[in-house]
């Protein structure tokens, strides 16, 4: 990665992640669960019919505090910046379709 970024702090106690994306228009929040055994975040995003959807994670349903992928269209192994503003097109991509798993 080429450009210059800043880090924000890591989630507290009292904060909560979402994840928004394709799935669901990129118009509602939806609340990710903790895990404790795991020491994380998790969610199951549903599939649309082309089997492909691109999200991001916000904290406590603020847009200017999302944590989002250093790449635009990046896969698992993207390095993840934020809380803060995401770059458009900043995103993570499920690519469900048979051919890609």
């Amino acid at each position: 990665y080429d450009d210059a970024y800043m880090v924000g702090e890591q989630p507290g106690e009292d904060d909560e992640l979402f994840v928004i994306g394709s799935f669901n228009g990129w118009t509602k929040p939806e609340k990710m669960t903790y895990v404790e055994e795991f020491g994380s975040y998790i969610f199951a995003l549903p599939l649309g019919e082309a089997c492909v959807e691109q999200f991001q994670i916000c904290m406590n349903k603020n847009e200017y505090f999302k944590i989002f992928p250093a790449a635009k269209m990046a896969g698992p192994d993207a390095i993840v910046l934020g809380p803060g503003m995401a770059p458009v097109g900043n995103v993570w991509v499920v690519d469900g379709r048979p051919e890609k798993i």
